[in-house]
């Protein structure tokens, strides 16, 4: 069993990578592109670090972004409440209220 969590460790560094390409991608312009990095990110980390950690939420947010410029409204829609149904009852640091902000507002933007 510790080898197991050492070994899931491991993917984290994995999955930040994946992370900053789909945040790449998502700055070029590249959404499409974006879309299989980030979903590699959020299945690394939820491995790593389980379903409802802030930084599956925190992925969920790019991940949703690249479906929502795809004109994918209901994939990024479903990303976007996930995300949120993470964070929303989390309480914490500065980091965690960042992240609810970003969180609520994401959802804003499926309204504009």
């Amino acid at each position: 069993m510790t080898s197991r969590r050492v070994d899931d460790e491991a993917l984290i560094p994995q999955a930040c990578r994946w992370h900053d390409l789909a945040e790449a991608h998502l700055a070029g312009g590249r959404h499409r592109e974006a879309i299989p990095a980030a979903r590699r990110a959020v299945s690394l980390l939820e491995r790593a670090c389980g379903r409802r950690h802030p930084d599956v939420a925190n992925v969920l947010g790019c991940l949703g972004h690249g479906w929502l410029a795809s004109g994918d409204v209901v994939r990024s829609s479903r990303c976007f409440r996930r995300a949120w149904a993470i964070l929303a009852p989390l309480r914490g640091d500065e980091t965690i209220s960042l992240l609810r902000s970003v969180a609520l507002g994401n959802l804003g933007a499926l309204h504009q």
